[in-house]
């Protein structure tokens, strides 16, 4: 085994217009990563161990990190914004172990796919070709060919080059703007943020899970329940008992998988500041009444289904929308 070797690289630019109402800072940065630690497949025969943890990867990672502080009016009414904007790709470059299981790349949660040229966290999925409209059975493929051997399709004859990849697990574009606007005392800040290029698989029903952990999902509602019912739903019979492969293979299909894109508001915060006069009768130096609304939630999202990207698996819980006020003093 070696050291794990990294190499970064940073390139940066301040700047700022002659008047002061337009400066920030640009960088962009590469890390490059070689004889990495991962988990590595050995000869099952030697009786020792299936794997062990060895130098298996190579990986490159770049972006760009923008931060743009603006004066949009000054005077009477004051308007700044504060804009952040930062792109991230990285992608395998090496790796010496491979799996030849299409299954073993699909995942309810961000899996490493280790694979040369596609990104370290990548989203994978089943083919998909609609419901049996008799018996409304999820239909995938096998070498080209429809077919409901969901234990072939989950097993070792769905190969890698028989998925669907859609991208990138992780955003590859994300950032926030915000705005602070004031007048007299009267102050008014509002944050947005967004994140673009990413993919994620929504949860999705599986009768096993509904069977034997009670764990239900509101699919269940539209589920195939008679012919022609596949004209307008993709989520399969009940069938019992369940069948877990038939569940495997219809949560992993690529009808799950959903762009990630979104805006959310994260915050707004209002706030007064008392005049001179009132905090010489006070006998305070400061004085501010404000008030907040947090997590207030998606502004606009490209999946159609109503879900947060940020939450949507399940495994979190999306924080509650916060109500604060008060009163800061300074003596």
């Amino acid at each position: 085994m070696k050291w794990e070797k990294i190499r970064t690289i940073n390139l940066g630019l301040d700047f700022e217009t002659k008047n002061g109402r337009v400066k920030g800072s640009i960088e962009y940065y590469q890390k490059k990563g070689t004889d990495l630690f991962g988990a590595a497949r050995i000869d099952y025969t030697t009786g020792i161990t299936s794997g062990l943890t060895k130098n298996v990867a190579s990986m490159i990672g770049s972006g760009i990190d923008v931060n743009l502080n603006s004066q949009n009016l000054k005077g009477g009414i004051r308007w700044n914004t504060v804009l952040n904007f930062s792109t991230n790709t990285g992608k395998v470059t090496a790796y010496d172990q491979k799996t030849p299981r299409g299954s073993d790349y699909i995942s309810s949660s961000p899996l490493i796919s280790a694979l040369v040229g596609k990104p370290v966290y990548a989203m994978f999925s089943f083919k998909w070709k609609g419901l049996d409209p008799v018996t409304g059975d999820p239909l995938g493929y096998i070498n080209g060919h429809v077919s409901k051997n969901y234990a072939a399709i989950y097993g070792d004859s769905t190969k890698l080059s028989d998925l669907v990849y859609h991208g990138s697990v992780m955003p590859t574009l994300f950032g926030s703007i915000g705005n602070d606007f004031s007048w007299k005392g009267f102050s008014l800040s509002i944050r947005v943020m967004y994140k673009f290029g990413y993919y994620f698989r929504r949860p999705s029903l599986s009768y096993s899970r509904l069977f034997e952990l009670r764990q239900g999902n509101s699919e269940f509602a539209s589920r195939w329940q008679k012919s022609g019912d596949e004209r307008f739903t993709n989520v399969p019979s009940l069938i019992y008992p369940a069948d877990n492969n038939r569940d495997l293979f219809y949560n992993g299909a690529e009808i799950n998988v959903e762009k990630g894109d979104h805006i959310r508001l994260q915050y707004i915060t209002a706030g007064y500041e008392f005049d001179e006069r009132v905090l010489k009768k006070l006998a305070c130096k400061s004085l501010q009444f404000y008030a907040s609304l947090s997590n207030i939630g998606v502004l606009w999202r490209a999946n159609k289904k109503g879900l947060d990207p940020d939450y949507a698996s399940g495994q979190n819980l999306a924080p509650s929308k916060t109500i604060s006020i008060g009163l800061r003093v300074g003596l």
